[in-house]
């Protein structure tokens, strides 16, 4: 019996230890094995971009040649958030995924830009997908 009892004891006392560490909200890394706070998870932020298609500033809302309406286009609202991310301080870094097969001049210079003073100050990453003009 006296064995019985200590195991019992042994199994809820693993229980208490993995409660408490749960709500002291630690993550692991799984490649490192680094333990990290809620905090240092959070602090360390990636900004993931994706510029699928034409690059053109902006792109009509009826699909029409004569279509009056305009919206800004995906190139336009990338280059908006690579800006924004410069100023960011809790953006660390940027993963911009690039699949497209060029586009208008301009836009495509505004995007350069943008990627070339952000990586100044953070890393930028591009991953190439089928078309890389």
């Amino acid at each position: 019996m006296p064995q019985d009892k200590l195991i019992a004891l042994g199994l809820v006392g693993l229980s208490l230890v993995g409660i408490s560490l749960s709500l002291l909200d630690i993550k692991q890394d799984r490649v490192t094995g680094k333990t990290f706070s809620k905090e240092q998870v959070t602090l360390k932020r990636i900004l993931s971009l994706s510029l699928d298609g034409p690059i053109s500033e902006s792109r009509s809302r009826g699909g029409g040649a004569l279509s009056l309406g305009r919206s800004s286009s995906q190139a336009v609202q990338v280059r908006d958030q690579l800006l924004k991310a410069l100023k960011d301080q809790s953006i660390r870094g940027i993963l911009l995924r690039i699949n497209s097969p060029g586009g208008t001049v301009g836009i495509t210079q505004e995007i350069y830009r943008a990627i070339l003073r952000l990586r100044k100050k953070k890393p930028v990453i591009v991953s190439i997908g089928d078309i890389a003009a």
